[in-house]
């Protein structure tokens, strides 16, 4: 969700160009949920979106087994998507013999169970952050190293030439 929140701003690309979707919607956000579980909600996440042969579909499941995951995942490939799986852990032969792309983010030994999915989301962040990288520059939203369609909406920072200063 942050890293396609970050996109129209920093690349100048269209809020649909890059959408997170989260088991649950909303309504996750602000309490426990056995959404991640809805195979359903899934496929009907993929189907809203009209999703078709010119997407990609990349689906994160910490622990590789998440049905709402698998189920976006099938659905998106049913429709010609190409599709990438992003885990903590080696994925099931399900999800490496259909996905396109698997990408493994091990995290190492278990640290409590709020260290061990925060080791997991920053590293899933990194990635996230290559992929839509990666595909802006492919689309030509940079030019060297610059981002040629960021969206300037702060005030700029005050510089010596300005004749204003920090304190």
């Amino acid at each position: 969700m942050l890293d396609a929140s970050e996109c129209p701003p920093t690349f100048g690309s269209e809020p649909e160009m890059v959408q997170g979707i989260i088991a649950g919607g909303s309504r996750r956000w602000s309490s426990p949920s056995r959404s991640g579980d809805d195979l359903d909600a899934g496929s009907s996440a993929v189907d809203e979106r009209r999703i078709n042969d010119k997407d990609v579909v990349v689906g994160i499941a910490a622990s590789g087994t998440t049905p709402f995951v698998r189920a976006a995942l099938g659905r998106a490939q049913a429709l010609g998507a190409r599709t990438v799986f992003l885990s903590c852990t080696a994925p099931p032969p399900l999800i490496t013999d259909t996905c396109d792309e698997c990408i493994t983010v091990l995290v190492g030994a278990r640290g409590g169970d709020r260290v061990h999915p925060a080791q997991g989301r920053h590293r899933h962040k990194l990635v996230l952050n290559l992929l839509t990288t990666g595909a802006m520059v492919r689309l030509g939203k940079t030019y060297g190293n610059l981002m040629v369609d960021l969206q300037v909406r702060n005030q700029s920072w005050p510089t010596a030439a300005s004749g204003s200063s920090w304190r």
